[in-house]
């Protein structure tokens, strides 16, 4: 499966809805996500960063937001702050 942006078009409770389930969702498949949230990386094995058409990183999220020189963790911790106080109503999650 390829997803482009999966997500782009969802509020953040949707997006949640869906990534609770994705694993189920995706049993069993090979799936390439392309995304510019980052919170939607945190459920992929594997993670590349492309910076000017190059893999700059690659690795799972964990290793990569430890690396405070990396790009991964630049971009993580940018788009952090929208999340921070983020509380889903999982009562209303599209997925489940």
């Amino acid at each position: 499966m390829v997803l482009d942006e999966p997500t782009a078009a969802l509020d953040p409770y949707a997006e949640y809805g869906i990534y609770q389930n994705f694993s189920e969702i995706t049993e069993s498949k090979t799936l390439i996500s392309i995304s510019h949230r980052l919170s939607s990386s945190r459920m992929c094995d594997r993670i590349l960063v492309l910076d000017e058409g190059r893999v700059a990183q690659e690795g799972a999220h964990e290793e990569l937001v430890k690396d405070l020189d990396g790009k991964y963790y630049a971009l993580w911790n940018a788009q952090a702050q929208y999340y921070d106080n983020f509380e889903p109503n999982t009562s209303n999650s599209i997925v489940g």
